[in-house]
């Protein structure tokens, strides 16, 4: 991923294609899968890499990256990737209930992959606990259930079911719900 990165930064496409490829060739994590499809299709479509070239070459502190993904997901609104991207974006801010709702704009529509999707999901579900939403922290989990993943996200998906429980449970204790009221 790093070569494919640096090659990126040097405006040497092909050298990042050929990385991205051969990253998606190997049995990776889902993250690295899901940069290397997002680099390969930025550099498939000039009027994407417009947007998301800057995106996947900026440091992830660089305040750009969010109007770069704001500026792809309004030209682009029929892709899942824009609120997806933008709801990672605005997570990373801090402002969890604005990420929930990027996100809920996404599910349910075509991603590039199924670790696009479950991703997507996974971060509602995150997002939405954390504003406080958990009625669609729950709707997200068990959509997530219902999907096809490895055995470590399945860990990961049953935490969160439990995390969800017990945030329920204590939703009206007199010491006051802890999370996004």
């Amino acid at each position: 991923m790093l070569m494919a990165r640096l090659a990126l930064q040097s405006e040497r496409w092909g050298d990042a294609a050929k990385s991205w490829l051969e990253v998606l060739r190997e049995d990776i994590a889902e993250p690295d899968h899901r940069a290397a499809k997002l680099g390969l299709m930025a550099l498939s479509d000039p009027a994407r890499a417009r947007f998301l070239i800057p995106h996947l070459t900026a440091a992830e502190t660089d305040p750009r990256r969010g109007v770069w993904i704001l500026q792809y997901a309004q030209s682009f609104p029929d892709d899942p990737l824009g609120p997806y991207l933008y709801g990672r974006w605005l997570y990373n801010q801090g402002d969890h209930r604005s990420a929930a709702e990027a996100f809920l704009r996404a599910v349910g529509r075509r991603f590039p992959g199924e670790a696009f999707e479950r991703e997507n999901l996974l971060r509602l579900v995150v997002s939405s606990f954390l504003a406080g939403e958990l009625d669609i922290c729950g709707a997200a989990l068990q959509r997530l259930e219902d999907s096809p993943s490895r055995p470590g996200f399945r860990l990961l998906v049953n935490d969160w079911k439990e995390r969800l429980a017990w945030a329920r449970s204590h939703q009206n204790d007199d010491a006051g719900y802890p999370l996004g009221k």
